[in-house]
């Protein structure tokens, strides 16, 4: 009998350290991260080599930037089914406009000034759209992923174009030796650690838990 106890008692302790480990949502991704990388690592020896990392943090940071922010998306109990078209909205209006005005460091300085406030500006609609007609957002970014895909072929109707060679090389490029990427990826990293240490990543954790409770939680 007291092995039977003792044998039940061991159970709920082994799972408590299982759902405490789930519960750490950073733990979690380094170890899939790890897992990944070894499954890289024995598809493709050469896979942690410098030029390697390099290449694939150049291709997969605009991902990576985009997973960022459709992560306070998701804890809010939400999802964006648009962001690939903005993204695609984002890209033509930049290379359109830096073409058409030389390509210049004003041109390129301009270009992005317009890629952010078009990306902002679809963020907006999309909130307010759900906000104020209290479409489930689901169906709503699904809407306005159409129609801001079909705004992407009104600017640029055919692929093509062409950017000044300081637009690219800039992203390619080395600040004191260390890939442009590489900073970027820090950056972002930087920041998302600073929102997780703000009031409002538990206002917004409280909304996608429960969204009537947190509304009537008086939170500190």
């Amino acid at each position: 009998m007291a092995t039977t106890s003792a044998a039940a008692n061991q159970a709920p302790a082994k799972h408590a350290h299982v759902e405490r480990f789930l519960r750490q949502p950073y733990l979690l991704s380094l170890v899939l991260f790890v897992a990944f990388c070894g499954i890289n690592f024995a598809l493709q020896r050469d896979f942690l080599t410098t030029s390697i990392l390099v290449a694939n943090l150049t291709t997969f940071l605009p991902l990576i930037i985009i997973a960022a922010g459709q992560t306070y998306v998701v804890m809010g109990g939400s999802i964006d089914l648009s962001l690939g078209s903005i993204v695609s909205l984002v890209n033509v209006a930049v290379v359109v406009l830096i073409e058409r005005l030389g390509g210049g460091t004003g041109a390129i300085l301009a270009g992005i000034g317009v890629g952010l406030l078009v990306g902002a500006a679809c963020g907006a609609v999309n909130g307010a759209v759900i906000g104020l007609f209290r479409l489930p957002p689901i169906i709503a970014t699904f809407a306005s992923s159409i129609v801001i895909g079909g705004l992407a072929l009104i600017v640029l109707p055919q692929a093509g174009g062409s950017l000044p060679e300081a637009y690219y090389t800039i992203y390619g490029d080395a600040v004191l030796g260390v890939p442009t990427p590489l900073l970027v990826l820090i950056a972002v990293i930087l920041i998302v650690a600073a929102i997780g240490r703000t009031r409002f990543r538990v206002h917004l954790a409280a909304v996608g838990g429960n969204m009537q409770g947190a509304y009537q939680t008086d939170f500190p």
